[in-house]
């Protein structure tokens, strides 16, 4: 006979487990809905994205983010709409950086396919899950058009007719409204001192808003995870001049989704070359990666940035849960050893870490073993912080730190980074060569390597 008895104890561990990890995130949300509050984002969202199951979704993420006081302009393109709506007869559209010709006798229904793209933002912010997030006052969304356009003009001899770019914001407009507490949404169309209109790229507008506003963020929705490597493997973080360099390799593509996707790379480092403080770029093919850049340590995405908020430190008691959460993979992978919450608090004094934001990204302890020698152990870096030479720059301030306290030789031990420690001038050493009391503490199951430095 099934005992249900068991089945029940076992669902109500499990629900406790859920409702535990929902209370955890919570709670470690709120040094992100401090830190967003009063910021500016721009967010680009572009036309694909209307198809997703998941655009609600999205859509009740950004009056998550209006509701705890984030200044929001949001501008969305109509690509895929627009070149559905013309089945052209040239056996070649033209394109230049992505953008076709829009002929004269196209603009008017052209505005009209992305005026319903825009009513129909506008009908799921003032209804439906979206509006429910703030009942007292709704949510007061502004359409219109915020920027000044000019013709593109001219390019190898083709004339781009009604596709245009974007000439000047009228950011003292946006600001005004935004001092007003509303949400601004900007189409692709625009607008000439002469009255002409205009086809434009999302992403040029969102940019330009963006740098025009100073905001602390831009975020292009797109349908890629971010930006990965030649192994196809997701990079977390980059600065402006290395996202030029994939920016150029996608935009050399001859497949029209990857050369859009590398110009959407390339105006997100101009964005932060001019003054935007962070560019995330996120998929919006599925549930709830908004919420996950922008509220989770690890996030889910590509950020840019130039990382001049860094700041290292002397580690606090009040870092180690991020901590723990920074040396945890590492540990299941059996590159740590294990470490308790409760020793990293009785260790903290030991250790150094970076911030940025307010998060924790980056670790490492200094151990003083004799009067000359001393041990440095636990460096790590959070997945999304990798590759960026955080580790070195702990390991360069540790042996400052050593060497003004009459340090003359560091050492570590390590499993599998023996090579990145050789690189830095570490040489391998034999356990013998440690203090006698370093030697009882040796793991031989671990079988960890000894390298020593001078310093």
């Amino acid at each position: 006979m099934k005992n249900y008895s068991k089945d029940k104890n076992t669902s109500a561990k499990k629900s406790k487990s859920v409702n535990n990890q929902s209370i955890d995130w919570f709670r470690n949300s709120t040094r992100y809905i401090n830190s967003h509050r009063g910021c500016t984002f721009v967010i680009v969202i572009e036309g694909e994205a209307f198809n997703s199951p998941y655009f609600s979704e999205l859509i009740s993420d950004l009056s998550l983010l209006k509701s705890i006081g984030v200044r929001l302009v949001l501008v969305h393109g109509a690509r895929p709409q627009i070149a559905k709506a013309y089945n052209r007869r040239d056996n070649e559209i033209i394109h230049y950086e992505g953008m076709p010709v829009t002929k004269k006798e196209e603009i008017d229904n052209i505005s009209g396919i992305v005026g319903t793209l825009s009513s129909k933002i506008d009908a799921m912010f003032l209804s439906g899950r979206a509006a429910k997030l703030d009942q007292n006052n709704g949510i007061r969304l502004i359409r219109g058009s915020f920027l000044v356009a000019k013709p593109l003009g001219v390019k190898n001899g083709i004339d781009f007719q009604q596709t245009g770019k974007v000439r000047h914001i009228q950011v003292d407009l946006l600001r005004k409204q935004l001092d007003n507490d509303c949400l601004l949404l900007q189409s692709n169309i625009g607008y000439s001192v002469t009255g002409e209109v205009f086809n434009l790229c999302e992403i040029e507008i969102a940019t330009e808003m963006a740098i025009a506003l100073k905001a602390e963020k831009m975020i292009v929705m797109t349908d890629c995870d971010g930006v990965t490597d030649s192994q196809g493997a997701l990079i977390a973080h980059l600065d402006p001049d290395e996202s030029s360099l994939h920016a150029s390799r996608m935009k050399s593509s001859k497949n029209d989704k990857e050369h859009f996707f590398g110009k959407q790379i390339e105006y997100s480092a101009r964005a932060v070359q001019f003054g935007v403080n962070r560019t995330h770029i996120i998929n919006y093919c599925s549930d709830g990666t908004l919420i996950r850049e922008l509220f989770t340590p690890e996030g889910c995405g590509s950020l840019i940035s130039k990382d001049e908020s860094s700041i290292l430190r002397d580690g606090r008691i009040s870092d180690s849960s991020e901590i723990l959460n920074i040396i945890k993979p590492l540990e299941e992978k059996g590159l740590l050893i294990s470490r308790s919450k409760k020793f990293l608090e009785s260790e903290i004094d030991h250790f150094r870490v970076i911030e940025v934001e307010g998060e924790i990204v980056a670790c490492a302890a200094l151990h003083f073993e004799t009067d000359t020698l001393a041990e440095i152990s636990c460096i790590a870096t959070s997945d999304k912080h990798q590759n960026k030479g955080l580790g070195k720059r702990l390991l360069n301030s540790l042996e400052s730190q050593a060497k003004k306290a009459g340090i003359t030789e560091i050492f570590v031990l390590t499993t599998e980074a023996a090579h990145w420690f050789i690189e830095k001038n570490f040489k391998e050493a034999s356990l013998r060569s440690l203090p006698k009391n370093r030697q009882l503490l040796y793991d031989s199951i671990r079988k960890s390597k000894i390298l020593r430095k001078k310093i």
